[in-house]
C-alpha cells in the first residue's frame, strides 16, 4: 500500500513539474518575443542579433536554441500566437465590421513592429497571418452576406472564390493603410467596404431577378433553357 502512495505521488510530482516547466519555457518564449518587438520598433530585422535578445531576457545566448532555431522562428512562434487571439476574438465578435475595425487597431498599435516585418524579406509571415484571420472572418456566420447564394456546389465554390479575393485585397489594402500609401481613416475605409460590398449583392441578386425572368419569359414561350 504504501508503495502504491509513493507511486501516485511521484507520478502527480512528475505532472506537476511537466506543468511548471511548460509555463516557463511559454513565459522566456513570451519575453523573448516582447523584446524582440521592442526591438523592431528601432531598427531594421536584419540588424537584431540573438545576442540583443538574450542579454535582456538575462540567459545564455545558447538558452535561445532551446526554444527557437533563430529569429525568424521566433517572429514565427509570435505571429501564429497572436493569430490565434486574433481568430479566437473575432469568433466572438458580433459583426464582421467590428473584426475589420479590431485589425486595423492591431497595426495601429503595433506599427513599428508591422513596418519592420513588412520592409524586411520575411513579409509573407505578416500577410498569411492577415489573410488567414481575414478569411476566418468572412467565413463566419457574421458576415451576413454569406447567405445570399443558393447552398450549391457550384455557389460554394463561388463564395470560397470571393472570399479568397476578399482576403488577398484587404491584406493589400491594410499593408498600404500602414505604409501610409492610404491615407483614409480606418472609419472612412470601413464604411467604403460596406458600401462596395452591399452594391456587389444588389448587383448580384438584381442581375438573378433579370435572369430569372427572362427564363420565365422564355418558359412561357415553349423555350426551356438550362443554365449550367
Amino acid at each position: 500500500m504504501t508503495q502504491y502512495v509513493i507511486l501516485i505521488n511521484k507520478r502527480r510530482v512528475g505532472r506537476e513539474n511537466s506543468r511548471f516547466m511548460k509555463n516557463e519555457k511559454n513565459e522566456t518564449r513570451q519575453k523573448l518575443a516582447e523584446v524582440l518587438r521592442r526591438k523592431m520598433a528601432e531598427k531594421p530585422l536584419s540588424k537584431i542579433t540573438i545576442k540583443e535578445l538574450t542579454d535582456a531576457c538575462h540567459i545564455r545566448r545558447q538558452s535561445f536554441y532551446y526554444y527557437f532555431e533563430d529569429i525568424y522562428d521566433l517572429i514565427r512562434w509570435k505571429l501564429r500566437r497572436e493569430a490565434e487571439e486574433a481568430i479566437s476574438r473575432h469568433g466572438d465578435m458580433v459583426t464582421w465590421q467590428e473584426a475589420i475595425m479590431d485589425i486595423f487597431s492591431y497595426i495601429q498599435e503595433n506599427k513599428a513592429q508591422c513596418l519592420c516585418l513588412l520592409n524586411s524579406d520575411n513579409r509573407e509571415y505578416l500577410q498569411k497571418v492577415l489573410y488567414d484571420d481575414l478569411r476566418n472572418i468572412f467565413e463566419k456566420a457574421a458576415f451576413p452576406y454569406t447567405g445570399i447564394l443558393q447552398d450549391s456546389a457550384a455557389d460554394r465554390k463561388f463564395m470560397e472564390f470571393e472570399f479568397h479575393y476578399l482576403a488577398i485585397s484587404l491584406v493589400a489594402l491594410y499593408e498600404n493603410w500602414a505604409r501610409g500609401a492610404i491615407k483614409e481613416s480606418p472609419e472612412f475605409i470601413l464604411k467604403a467596404l460596406e458600401t462596395m460590398l452591399l452594391d456587389q449583392v444588389n448587383g448580384s441578386m438584381q442581375r438573378d431577378r433579370k435572369v430569372g425572368e427572362t427564363l420565365k419569359t422564355l418558359e412561357d414561350h415553349g423555350i426551356k433553357i438550362k443554365l449550367p
